[in-house]
């Protein structure tokens, strides 16, 4: 465990990172190059503070079961790394750029696993006024298999891809309960228990009714649900459009 240290002008290359902690660290002019960070809390939070990365290049690493709490996120780059069940929760982005595949990756408005209680009793503070604001977040150059935005978050200032695979739904709740509304008269029996199914727990939840604006994209599928998954985005993009 480090608590409240530096980490500045330095590359980390070729290092494993398990079950390590830091909490309300800062990291300036930084690399992880190589590294394996697995199980890890990369910034857990000491009350209001939960650390600073700043110019921090993150390449060709393995992030596994680790999280974030809200730490600062500036002018920092995270290109072709391996990800599973890495959860940035709050972390506060500003002119950050993600290059490669980015899968099981998820992001929020606000931090929902900050510690909040002091002696697990008293609350300390509310991480939602600790908002991510998600400015000059460029993804144009990643490839998303199961990305998750939720609690609040605002995409308006990211760039994302340009291409036919994933489109910004400007005004989610009507677009999503216009098509609730068609499968629901339309579609066949199995499609419409899978297709509401699946926007009820996954597309479209609680946690997503904050959001100004949605990324929507193609997620890899077995072959089998390829047709029913292309019917389902066509759909969401032909109302969006509407």
């Amino acid at each position: 465990t480090w608590k409240d240290c530096s980490f500045i002008n330095c590359t980390l290359d070729n290092i494993l990172f398990r079950y390590s902690t830091f909490i309300n660290c800062r990291f300036t002019n930084l690399a992880f190059t190589n590294c394996s960070i697995e199980a890890c809390q990369m910034a857990n939070n000491n009350g209001k503070e939960s650390g600073v990365f700043e110019q921090v290049k993150f390449e060709n690493c393995e992030l596994i079961r680790s999280d974030f709490n809200f730490p600062v996120m500036r002018q920092c780059q995270f290109i072709n790394n391996k990800y599973s069940e890495l959860d940035f929760d709050g972390s506060r982005f500003y002119d950050c750029q993600f290059v490669g595949e980015m899968d099981a990756v998820e992001f929020r408005g606000y931090s929902v696993l900050a510690n909040t209680q002091w002696l697990g009793v008293m609350t300390r503070f509310d991480p939602r006024k600790y908002k991510n604001p998600m400015k000059n977040v460029d993804f144009s150059q990643a490839q998303f298999r199961h990305i998750g935005f939720s609690n609040g978050i605002s995409l308006s200032n990211c760039k994302f891809p340009d291409n036919e695979d994933g489109f910004l739904i400007t005004s989610p709740r009507p677009v999503f309960s216009r098509a609730k509304l068609l499968i629901e008269n339309s579609w066949t029996a199995n499609d419409k228990k899978r297709a509401l199914h699946l926007i009820d727990t996954f597309l479209y939840t609680k946690n997503h009714e904050t959001m100004p604006v949605i990324f929507f994209y193609k997620r890899p599928v077995a072959d089998t649900l390829r047709g029913f998954e292309e019917k389902l985005f066509e759909l969401i993009k032909k109302i969006s459009s509407e």
